[in-house]
């Protein structure tokens, strides 16, 4: 699960494509976006905190262990 992400730009600022960076979340933004400038773009949503998607995994694992999940 992906919480909060961040630049650091140890030899000076760089410029950002705001458009590439608006095509993912906040919280793995940094990290999607220098993939992507890689020629590796991420090509699923990935689960954030408080997303549906961590819902979901977090109920289906507590399902697996015979629980009940946590809404």
């Amino acid at each position: 699960m992906y919480d909060f992400a961040t630049f650091t730009f140890p030899a000076g600022i760089v410029e950002i494509d705001p458009e590439v960076m608006a095509r993912y979340p906040r919280e793995y933004g940094a990290l999607a976006y220098v993939l992507d400038q890689s020629g590796f773009p991420v090509q699923r949503t990935f689960a954030t905190q408080g997303s549906d998607l961590e819902r979901d995994i977090t109920n289906s694992a507590f399902a697996w262990l015979g629980e009940e999940g946590r809404d």
